[in-house]
């Protein structure tokens, strides 16, 4: 669980601060959380903090999509899935 937490956590890190959206307020940034649960967790937008966050991420009329979220995971999803594996591996011994 704690490799899905520290690569959650680095993915947040990379989704506040590679995007094409012009920070003013810095409700986006602070809206863009890491959750974690028993199972695991996810990166997101939280609509409480910043109700706009979807039509900046998924695009609206005239505002082309800033799929900043996928972008931070897929950068840092080949490190989670290697530090699970060895995880696995050393459960098993090997």
């Amino acid at each position: 669980m704690d490799v899905i937490y520290k690569g959650l956590k680095k993915a947040e890190w990379h989704a506040k601060r590679e995007h094409r959206y012009k920070r003013r307020t810095g409700k986006l940034t602070r809206a863009t959380q890491a959750e974690f649960n028993p199972k695991g967790g996810s990166l997101g937008i939280n609509d409480a903090v910043a109700h706009y966050g979807k039509y900046v991420h998924e695009g609206q009329r005239s505002w082309a999509p800033d799929k900043f979220i996928p972008t931070a995971l897929n950068r840092v999803w080949p490190a989670i899935d290697k530090q699970i594996d060895n995880v696995i591996d050393k459960a098993l011994g090997i």
